[in-house]
Order: C-alpha cells, then structure tokens, then sequence
C-alpha cells in the first residue's frame, strides 16, 4: 500500500494580513501613509520596490500638504 501524502509546496502567504507584512508597516511608517494605501499602491504598481518608494514618497508629500493634522 502506498503512503499517500499530501504534496507540499511553498506555503501559501496571500492569506496572511498585509499589516503584519514589516516592509509593509516600515513602508508606511516611512513616509507617513497608511497601510490601505500601501496595499492599493501594491495592487496598482506591483513589487517593485523603486516605483514603490517613489509613489510612497509622493502620497505621503500629497497628503501633509493637503491635511495639516493628518494620521501618522
């Protein structure tokens, strides 16, 4: 009889919550914008990291010229 295992893979991380995610956070963190924006930054840019900073960068400007007491 065969031993019939459950074939492995790498495990699945789309189910894990975003605000957990470190880069996510520091994202964030950095330049003072939310982690819903960094998700929708994600979703419309993709990973990559430089096109990430850069609209990071400009949210977080756009955003403290429009909202003086905004959430940080």
């Amino acid at each position: 009889m065969e031993d019939h295992r459950p074939r492995r893979g790498p495990p699945d991380l789309s189910a894990a919550a975003s605000d957990q995610d470190p880069q996510i956070r520091d994202l964030a963190e950095k330049y003072g914008i939310s982690i819903d924006e960094v998700q929708q930054l994600i979703a419309t840019l993709g990973h990559d990291s430089t096109e990430l900073e850069a609209a990071a960068k400009k949210l977080g400007i756009e955003g403290e010229e429009g909202s003086p007491d905004r959430d940080r």
